[in-house]
């Protein structure tokens, strides 16, 4: 399984454009430009992949669809479906003609623009190193994550009170009648009783395991790989989700947790642009999206 995983992620293309950049559908028999930052190239095949991605989004198109043409709007962020991983960057003034320095300061750029915003989970402290990385994006955002959760989490987990009903030998917490009388009308040693247990399988932890083990399986740096992994180890307690978007508008955030908040909000950021498929384990469809009028 995991030669097959690095075999499907040594095929994938990859391709970087800015905003308001266009993407050409390439025909057979059509002549081919050169790719850049403010325009490529796909195959029809996945020129269509691509088009039935985005008109499935809940939140809006990130392409002008055209005849064999798409322009990028104001979305900045990472897609990824099968076969080809598209980086779409912040339009920022030309600082040469190396390609490849414009999209390593374009991502640091957006990257500050997004601390600042309080979309990513980033610290002043990591401003510093942001300017040497050579990661894609995403790269760089799961790592980011990963490290300031790692942090966080050595210094406590998530802990509260979570309403229980069971069954048992002894009365703990309050009886409940209804449900007792129920279940235990001949069975007079046991209590059908609710009660508060203090744990940390909370649902804010829940969210932020499932993250984990999600972005664990689409990173490639080392990094990332080991702080996810330590991160899952510490949180070894909290049940797993194989699903955790239904808990996203049950989490409460109090002054107990919200040293949390900017890392939650990463965590629903990733789950609620997660495909089904994706959701399910595969790696058909990932995104990671920003929309620069609200950035």
């Amino acid at each position: 399984m995991g030669k097959r995983l690095l075999r499907w992620r040594s095929r994938m293309r990859r391709i970087s454009l800015r905003e308001r950049g266009r993407i050409y559908r390439l025909r057979p028999g059509r002549a081919r430009g050169p790719d850049s930052l403010d325009g490529c190239w796909l195959d029809s095949r996945m020129f269509d992949r691509l088009m039935a991605f985005d008109r499935s989004r809940s939140d809006g198109a990130i392409f002008d669809w055209r005849i064999d043409e798409a322009r990028v709007g104001q979305w900045v962020g990472v897609i990824q479906i099968s076969g080809l991983l598209l980086e779409l960057l912040p339009k920022i003034d030309s600082t040469g003609d190396d390609a490849q320095e414009g999209v390593v300061l374009a991502r640091d750029n957006l990257l500050v623009m997004l601390g600042e915003a309080g979309k990513v989970p980033l610290r002043s402290r990591d401003l510093a190193s942001l300017g040497t990385r050579k990661a894609e994006l995403h790269e760089t955002l799961i790592t980011l994550f990963a490290n300031r959760l790692k942090y966080e989490l050595l210094r406590g987990s998530d802990r509260g009170y979570i309403s229980e009903t069971a069954n048992l030998r002894v009365m703990r917490g309050k009886l409940d009648i209804s449900r007792h009388l129920a279940r235990n009308a001949a069975r007079r040693e046991r209590f059908t009783c609710t009660f508060d247990e203090f744990t940390a399988d909370t649902g804010l932890s829940r969210v932020l395991k499932a993250t984990c083990r999600m972005l664990l399986k689409r990173t490639r740096t080392h990094e990332a790989q080991e702080a996810l992994s330590h991160c899952i180890l510490l949180m070894d307690d909290v049940s797993d989700e194989a699903d955790a978007r239904p808990l996203l508008e049950r989490v409460v955030l109090t002054r107990q947790n919200e040293r949390f908040t900017d890392l939650f909000a990463f965590c629903r950021l990733v789950l609620q642009q997660l495909s089904p498929t994706a959701a399910g384990g595969k790696h058909a469809v990932f995104s990671l999206l920003f929309d620069m009028d609200r950035v």
